[in-house]
């Protein structure tokens, strides 16, 4: 994978970190070039799991974390449970 040089500085200054992967195409991309960048045991993958989060999403998640080597963690959030957010207001 070809890592823009701005993004291949920034993960080398930084030498870990955690990415928010949701499932999606744009945060697995980012995902596997911090992978590709830093060693894997420098890498993990966060996901917020909530119940909008689709199974397919969730095995998909712990398929690429295990097939790159990183370790998976899933944050249990609830949307739900915020009174702002079933308010539903613009």
């Amino acid at each position: 994978m070809i890592v823009p040089d701005s993004l291949m500085k920034f993960l080398l200054d930084t030498r870990r970190c955690a990415i928010l992967f949701s499932g999606g195409a744009d945060s697995e991309v980012l995902l596997r070039a911090a992978t590709g960048v830093l060693d894997p045991e420098n890498v993990i993958s966060l996901t917020a799991d909530s119940p909008f989060l689709a199974g397919f999403y969730r095995n998909s998640i712990k398929r690429v974390a295990t097939e790159i080597g990183i370790e998976s963690i899933f944050v249990i959030v609830n949307p739900l449970d915020n009174p702002d957010f079933i308010k539903n207001t613009s």
